[in-house]
């Protein structure tokens, strides 16, 4: 039992020199480290959980171009939550930028949204346009939807 409970000390305390290293990293403008720092925030298994400095790290990141970054904070204005008033056109507006700047995630999320109609007008040519880019890029689940749609290649 007691190596079990040194194990456990070991792995949090090289979790916790991992958090140190992303806020000095974020601290300096790494994008990445940011969105890395913002993550580790919202779970709480490392540190306490601080969703407020979280968005503040997201924002940050986002604004910095960080694809995951603008995907996570998209979907926090799409839904709103504790520390995010909803704003659809700023969530939309966040996965737009991520599907240009090629987060496939982006590409999934837009294409079922339009397909199902979920936040935005239901738009079978848009939803297309965004699951092909996604299934081109190995989505599965994209492709999947392709297949159920019958367009043509995916079945």
């Amino acid at each position: 039992m007691k190596k079990t409970n040194d194990y456990r000390k070991k792995k949090k305390s090289g979790s916790r020199n991992a958090m140190e290293q992303f806020r000095s990293a974020a601290e300096h403008g790494n994008a990445e480290s940011m969105y890395e720092l913002s993550s580790v925030l919202l779970q709480g298994e490392i540190v306490k959980r601080d969703p407020v400095e979280a968005i503040h790290w997201l924002e940050k990141s986002a604004s910095l171009g960080c694809p995951l970054a603008l995907v996570t904070l998209g979907m926090f204005y799409l839904e709103g939550s504790d520390c995010c008033t909803q704003d659809m056109d700023k969530g939309l507006s966040m996965l737009e930028e991520a599907h240009q700047k090629g987060a496939v995630e982006a590409s999934l999320l837009l294409g079922i949204m339009y397909l199902g109609g979920f936040n935005v007008c239901q738009n079978n040519y848009l939803a297309i346009k965004y699951l092909k880019v996604a299934a081109e890029h190995g989505d599965s689940n994209a492709r999947c939807h392709l297949e159920r749609l019958g367009v043509a290649g995916y079945k």
